[in-house]
């Protein structure tokens, strides 16, 4: 279920309760809000006109992406990047905390988890006593200049490279169980809808089908794709050189 998060707006001025308020009357997540005090804290802390563009909570897990509307940069013309942060809570198992960049792509919507570097994300218990440290890095990193200059270069990189087809990375995802094979067919049919025939056009067109999952309330898997196309555009999951991928 989508909520707010009380004092920022949405980006597409959805309505809803505050989180947190809702969180409150549970009366057994004092973590969960003491996490969302928190990252409320630093995100008014910044400059920046943060917007909310997920906030959800289904299953036990808890997951918020923002965006910065007045920060970012071109991949080309016309092609904006606005900087972000993502954050998951998840009670299932041991409790822990996904904290990382997410960039926003404006033109089509789509988001890209991205930990590329040092202090881009990071992964943290309920026992470390620095959560609150860690998560503070993760969101200044997010709206930082240095991650303005550097992450649109990174997808102009993927811009110049050329993909006759994506099929045989596709395939090699599905023999590692990353991806399904209706997952693979879907982002094939992407790929080719787009006629983007660069690895950035493939990382649009996981992007892309994670957009699809988030409009049909299949929040975790939509963000577990944004990860994969922020692996991807890391240079993650190329297939065996030299070796045939079996599906």
């Amino acid at each position: 279920m989508q909520y707010a998060l009380f004092p920022f707006r949405s980006i597409r001025n959805a309505g809803g309760a505050d989180i947190r308020e809702m969180l409150r009357q549970r009366r057994s997540d004092s973590r969960r809000i003491e996490l969302l005090d928190h990252v409320v804290e630093l995100l008014r802390d910044l400059p920046q006109d943060i917007r909310v563009d997920h906030c959800c909570e289904d299953d036990g897990e808890l997951r918020l992406a923002v965006t910065a509307v007045d920060l970012g940069g071109d991949v080309e013309k016309g092609d904006r990047l606005n900087a972000g942060f993502y954050l998951t809570h998840s009670d299932a198992g041991p409790p822990e905390v996904l904290a990382c960049e997410r960039v926003y792509r404006v033109a089509c919507e789509n988001g890209y988890l991205i930990e590329c570097e040092k202090g881009q994300g990071t992964v943290v218990s309920a026992e470390d006593s620095q959560w609150r440290e860690k998560i503070a890095t993760v969101v200044s990193r997010s709206f930082s200049t240095a991650g303005l200059d550097e992450d649109p270069a990174r997808f102009r990189a993927t811009v110049r490279q050329m993909l006759t087809t994506p099929y045989e990375l596709l395939c090699n995802l599905v023999a590692q169980g990353i991806i399904s094979e209706d997952e693979q067919c879907d982002i094939q049919c992407e790929f080719d809808r787009a006629g983007d025939w660069t690895l950035y056009g493939l990382i649009n067109a996981v992007t892309s089908v994670a957009r699809r999952l988030r409009e049909d309330d299949g929040w975790k898997r939509s963000f577990e794709l944004e990860r994969l196309g922020g692996e991807i555009l890391r240079g993650d999951h190329q297939p065996p050189v030299l070796a045939p991928v079996f599906a």
